[in-house]
């Protein structure tokens, strides 16, 4: 027994799949790009942090790969003594 299939049929068919496909790739979006605030842990401190999903979506924002490794107030002091080594004489300066 030979069945004749149409071409609205055909077109039908490969519409209802086309749209599940897109459906499916849709919701899988959404749950990738959700994100949830995180609870870190500081690597100079061992103080826990709330990375927040502000600060996750600033992250990807700039191409940073990497969860911060240090809380707030360690990555302030260590930006801080950064600073001041900057200023003044450096250590880099007194080798030579």
């Amino acid at each position: 027994m030979c069945v004749k299939i149409t071409y609205e049929y055909k077109s039908s068919i490969l519409l209802f799949y086309l749209l599940n496909l897109i459906l499916f790739i849709i919701q899988n979006i959404k749950e990738v790009t959700k994100m949830k605030d995180m609870t870190l842990v500081c690597k100079d401190c061992g103080k826990e942090f709330v990375w927040t999903e502000g600060e996750q979506e600033f992250y990807q924002q700039k191409g940073f790969t990497n969860k911060p490794v240090r809380c707030p107030d360690c990555r302030k002091a260590r930006k801080a003594t950064r600073n001041n080594d900057r200023s003044g004489s450096s250590s880099r300066n007194s080798r030579y």
